[in-house]
């Protein structure tokens, strides 16, 4: 299957995130940051999955389900990959991008982010999954040739 250059980009967007600071904290214990404070995506990846027993369980288990959506991105490249040129693709793809970007968005919610703590690593990470949505249910919504 030839790969969408928007999908690509979303690809590009996501890796790059992983580098960026993605959130001011106070102090977390145990993390490695870029400057005082500040989260590169990867450390925040693995604070996201652990359970913090001082967070209520809904904040908990939206923190491991929002980390769990780059779960749909590193799976992406095989299914597409793997598809049948000539075929549409899978719209599930599509519509998984959607509910991922969706649920990736519960940062925003002030009890899990502290308004004006995110920051560029952040927003690039869950845009390049509603990048990825776009483009798929785009394609997903063309007729093959």
């Amino acid at each position: 299957m030839r790969i969408p250059l928007l999908m690509l980009a979303a690809w590009t967007a996501f890796v790059v995130a992983w580098f960026l600071p993605v959130i001011d904290v106070p102090v977390i214990e145990g993390g490695g940051t870029l400057v005082k404070g500040v989260l590169p995506g990867w450390q925040a990846f693995r604070i996201a999955l652990a359970v913090d027993p001082s967070s209520s369980w809904l904040g908990s288990t939206l923190s491991i389900a929002a980390a769990l959506t780059n779960a749909l991105m590193l799976v992406s490249p095989v299914v597409l990959l793997a598809a049948p040129a000539g075929r549409p693709i899978a719209p599930w793809l599509g519509w998984g991008f959607v509910a991922a970007t969706l649920l990736d968005l519960v940062w925003v919610w002030p009890p899990m982010a502290p308004r004006g703590a995110l920051r560029v690593g952040y927003w690039l990470w869950v845009g390049s999954f509603g990048l990825a949505a776009l483009t798929l249910l785009r394609a997903g919504s063309r007729r093959p040739p």
